[in-house]
């Protein structure tokens, strides 16, 4: 999750401000300067931000969890809470009220899986692994090796 855009999509939310500001305006004559709270815990975020940031960026909650705490926008104690809170259910219940679908863990996996043979793939085809390595990294990822894999497997010349 890139920084820019998650600090923006936090203060989209109104979110992440200092409580209090300061501001000059200038009239025709001096600048007047002029304060603003915001109520208490207003700019906390909450679970359903956090539900709303991981569906953006199409990460788990606990990824958002710790990103926040990485740019420092909750504090540490402010992210276990919030863990807490995701552990005990808390980020289900408000995907299904805002109609959000649940991750996709599954096809998570099968991407990492893909990418992991594509990549043994490309070291047996670079000559760096052997055949019999390869085959052990196939095993590994659970791949299904009763298919054909004699063409796949043959080496440019």
């Amino acid at each position: 999750m890139p920084t820019d855009a998650v600090r923006a999509f936090v203060a989209d939310l109104a979110k992440g401000h200092p409580s209090r500001r300061r501001m000059d305006i200038y009239d025709e004559n001096a600048p007047v300067r002029v304060s603003a709270r915001s109520k208490p815990e207003s700019q906390r975020l909450q679970m359903h931000d956090v539900v709303l940031l991981a569906h953006h960026f199409v990460v788990s909650c606990p990824a958002v969890l710790y990103r926040l705490a990485s740019l420092r926008l909750i504090a540490d104690e402010e992210r276990k809470a919030l863990a807490d809170q995701h552990a005990d259910g808390a980020s289900h219940r408000l995907r299904l009220l805002f109609g959000l679908p649940e991750p996709d863990e599954a096809g998570e996996r099968e991407q990492s899986r893909a990418r992991f043979l594509h990549l043994a793939l490309e070291a047996f085809r670079r000559e760096e692994i052997t055949r019999r390595k390869l085959m052990e990294l196939v095993q590994l990822a659970g791949a299904d090796e009763s298919g054909d894999l004699s063409g796949i497997l043959e080496r440019p010349s």
